[in-house]
This record gives structure tokens, C-alpha cells and sequence, in this order.
């Protein structure tokens, strides 16, 4: 989790964040390098567990339920937030699913995902090659 990732400036055509923004209390750094590192006309996609009612109170995963040692903490992200973020970082939503997580972990019970995709602004650079 350590930022900036060893990637230079427009070095991707496309960034993927999938089941992990939840990991995260806040995702301006996350996006801030997505943003870098995707070229011009890129896209990052990436999903979310959707806060409901604005309310994003981060929920305790116990280490049964997260094949893990410890506990993991959970942390919702509203579309304010993510629309905020979006247009921050220089990058447009383009489109957006809301799903449900089918899982039999009683915290997520009715809990709802989103998926989003979102292009980066701007002009993808040109280069010259030979053939």
C-alpha cells in the first residue's frame, strides 16, 4: 500500500481494482495513482461496497469470516464520494452496476456492491515506431 507505485506516468491502458477499495478509509491516494498511471482514454475500473443512505460506518470482519488471523475492518464508499473523487483526479464515471454479494458471512448480508468505470481525460500520447 505504499504510494506511488514503481510505475512511471501513462505507462496503462487500463487499471483494475477489483474487492479491494474496502481495504481502504479513503481512496484519494488509490485514485491519485490510478489517475497517473493509466494513459490518456484509459479506464479504471473498480468496485465498492456501497454505503447506504450516506451512512459509511465501517464494519468488523472477524477472523473466521476472512480466513485471516485477525480481524479486517471493511470500510463503505458512498457514490458522493466517488463522484468527488472522480472528477478530483482528472477521470469521468462512465457507467456503474450496483450487485448484490452472495455470501453466507452474516455482515454482508444485504450489503450491496458497486462497480465503476471511469476514463481518464484527455489525449492518449502519440508515439513513433518503426515497423
Amino acid at each position: 500500500r505504499e504510494f506511488p507505485y514503481p510505475y512511471a506516468d501513462d505507462s496503462f491502458d487500463h487499471v483494475l481494482c477489483g474487492g479491494v477499495t474496502h481495504l481502504f478509509a479513503e481512496l484519494d491516494s488509490l485514485f491519485k495513482e490510478a489517475s497517473r498511471i493509466v494513459r490518456g482514454d484509459g479506464l479504471f475500473a473498480f468496485t465498492c461496497v456501497e454505503a447506504i443512505n450516506g451512512k459509511d460506518e465501517s464494519i468488523e470482519m472477524p477472523p473466521k469470516h476472512v480466513n485471516h488471523d485477525q480481524p479486517i475492518r471493511i470500510y463503505p464508499h458512498g457514490e458522493s464520494e466517488i463522484e468527488r473523487l472522480v472528477e478530483k483526479h482528472g477521470l469521468s464515471l462512465e457507467k456503474s452496476l450496483t450487485f448484490l454479494l452472495n455470501t453466507d458471512k452474516p455482515q454482508f448480508i444485504d450489503k450491496r456492491f458497486k462497480a465503476y468505470i471511469a476514463m481518464k481525460r484527455g489525449v492518449a500520447p502519440v508515439t513513433c515506431g518503426s515497423l
